[in-house]
């Protein structure tokens, strides 16, 4: 403020990201390595379903390695 910016009048969120709509736990075996995933297809088909799945508010999103292989179909 001193510095004459303004505040945020809105800052943007997300909910948390789901996998097989549990969460994401490495003791679960329901986390993702993105290295793991990168070793098979390209960061930008990641990039694309990720952001077509991702509701625009704080409802949480659920990752299916099913729902990604179907929308490359």
């Amino acid at each position: 403020m001193a510095a004459g910016f303004s505040l945020p009048t809105n800052i943007p969120t997300r909910g948390y990201l789901t996998v097989d709509k549990d969460k994401m736990s490495k003791s679960r075996g329901t986390f993702i390595l993105v290295r793991d995933y990168l070793g098979k297809f390209p960061a930008d088909y990641l990039r694309y379903f990720l952001t077509s799945v991702t509701a625009n508010n704080t409802s949480d999103t659920d990752f299916s390695y099913k729902d990604l292989a179907d929308e490359g179909e």
